[in-house]
C-alpha cells in the first residue's frame, strides 16, 4: 500500500517525464530474475521478495527510460521493507541494555529509587522489578521507525546528505521511543499501581513509541535545517580564501 502511495504521489512526475525504452533495464530484470530463480532453488522467500524491486525497476527502465526508472527509484527501494528481519532479532540484545541503562540514568535524574543492572529495573523498596525484554528493543520497532524515516526525508529533505543522515539516526529515534515508552511504564509503577504498569498499561504503552519517536525525528531534522546549522555547512564546505 505504501509503495501504491508513493507512486500517487509521484504521478504527476511520472506523468511528466519524457519516456524512451532503455535495453539497459533488461539487466535490472535479470538481477531480479536472478534472485527468484536462486529463492526457489534454495527455497529461500526473502530472496524472492528482494528479487521484486529489480524487476518493477528493470521493467519501467526497460519500457519507459532512465527518467521514469529515476523517479520510481524510491519506492522501489522501499520494498525492501518487505523481507521480514526476524532473523536477526538477535542483533538487537544489547540494545537492552542499553535502554536499561538509559532508564536508570533517567530515574536518578528525576529523583527515583530504581536500580538498573543488567537488563533488569528494580524499584530499592522492591515495589515493583520489571526486565526489559527483547520486544521492547527488537526489530520490529527499528524497522517500523526506519520506514517512517526513509518516507519522511524522501518527502521533505532535499539534499542527499541530509536524507542519508536522518535516515542513519533512525536506530537513535527508535531507542529515544521506546526508552520514553519503558520510563512512563516506570513512572506508572512507581505513582499508580505497579500490577497494572506490568499488565493493562504495558499492553497498550506501544501508543507512546511512535509519538516519542516521531518527535525525536521530527526535531532533529528542524535541526538539520535550522538557519545556524546550515551556515556552518555551508562555512565548512566552500573553499578556503
Amino acid at each position: 500500500m505504501i509503495f501504491l502511495g508513493l507512486i500517487w504521489y509521484h504521478r504527476k512526475k511520472i506523468a511528466a517525464a519524457p519516456k524512451q525504452g532503455d535495453n539497459r533495464g533488461l539487466i535490472f530484470v535479470g538481477i531480479g530474475v536472478f534472485f527468484f530463480v536462486l529463492a526457489a532453488r534454495c527455497l529461500q522467500p526473502r530472496l524472492a521478495l528482494a528479487a521484486l524491486p529489480f524487476l518493477i525497476y528493470g521493467s519501467v527502465f526497460y519500457l519507459w527510460g532512465k527518467h521514469t526508472a529515476r523517479i520510481i527509484l524510491f519506492p522501489c527501494a522501499f520494498l525492501i521493507f518487505l523481507i521480514p528481519f526476524g532473523a536477526i532479532e538477535q542483533a538487537t540484545f544489547r540494545l537492552q541494555f542499553v535502554i536499561t541503562a538509559a532508564i536508570g540514568f533517567l530515574c536518578k535524574l528525576v529523583g527515583l529509587h530504581v536500580d538498573a543492572i543488567g537488563t533488569t529495573l528494580t524499584a530499592s523498596d522492591n515495589r515493583f522489578n520489571f526486565m526489559i525484554a527483547e520486544g521492547c528493543s527488537g526489530i520490529r520497532s527499528l524497522t517500523a521507525m526506519a520506514m517512517l524515516t526513509a518516507i519522511y526525508v524522501h518527502v521533505t529533505q532535499n539534499r542527499l546528505w541530509k536524507k542519508i543522515v536522518i535516515f542513519g539516526f533512525s536506530v537513535l529515534f527508535a531507542l529515544v521511543g521506546n526508552v520514553g515508552r519503558i520510563f512512563t511504564i516506570v513512572l506508572v509503577a512507581k505513582f499508580v499501581n505497579p500490577k497494572f504498569a506490568e499488565g493493562l498499561y504495558h499492553d497498550y504503552s506501544d501508543w507512546f513509541f511512535f509519538p516519542i519517536a516521531l518527535l525525536a525525528m521530527l526535531l532533529f531534522g528542524r535541526f538539520l535545517n535550522s538557519p545556524l546549522f546550515s551556515k556552518r555547512v555551508e562555512l565548512t564546505e566552500s573553499p578556503a580564501s
